[in-house]
């Protein structure tokens, strides 16, 4: 658990059911508070942006997790992958969304994200696509579905800064 606290630092719906929403739209709230929470190691915080049933898809093997321990099991290969490729100092940036629907107690979003991070030491960087699908439970929102899609992750230049989406919010 210790490498994570460097991690990330790592319903189709009709178009007349569904509203356009602001990028600060509190369908967004727990994006911002899992990645923010992961990336400051606080996996409490960040396993707590999710509904208990989760679905997730990430590049690391074995690629899917579903159901109540979806969460903890995805960080825990996190972590494995990560020790074995020599992976740390994770961060992510997200851009802004490029959709976000919101129909009665569901959400769908769509956003450009970019992971930095250092592999054996050298910089790199993995653009990336990032899709959530979440729900209120209790008049809160909670993620209930989210992928990753991204390039594969390639070289920075010393002293330059990776290609990033423009930032909602930087993620540290």
């Amino acid at each position: 658990m210790r490498m994570l606290a460097g991690v990330l630092c790592c319903a189709l719906v009709g178009p007349a059911a569904a509203q356009t929403a602001e990028p600060n739209d509190a369908s967004l709230v727990p994006i911002h508070q899992f990645l923010e929470s992961f990336n400051k190691g606080d996996l409490a915080a960040a396993k707590a942006a999710h509904a208990a049933d989760v679905s997730i898809q990430d590049e690391v093997p074995p690629y899917v997790w579903r159901g109540a321990g979806a969460f903890d099991a995805w960080a825990a290969d996190l972590d494995t992958a990560s020790k074995t490729t020599g992976m740390t100092d994770m961060g992510v940036v997200l851009g802004k969304p490029d959709r976000v629907e919101v129909t009665g107690d569901d959400a769908y979003v769509v956003m450009p994200a970019t992971l930095n991070f250092r592999q054996k030491g050298k910089p790199m960087a993995g653009p990336a696509r990032m899709t959530f699908s979440l729900h209120q439970e209790a008049g809160n929102w909670k993620i209930r579905a989210w992928s990753w899609a991204g390039e594969a992750p390639h070289p920075v230049a010393a002293g330059s800064r990776a290609k990033a989406p423009k930032p909602v919010r930087k993620l540290s």
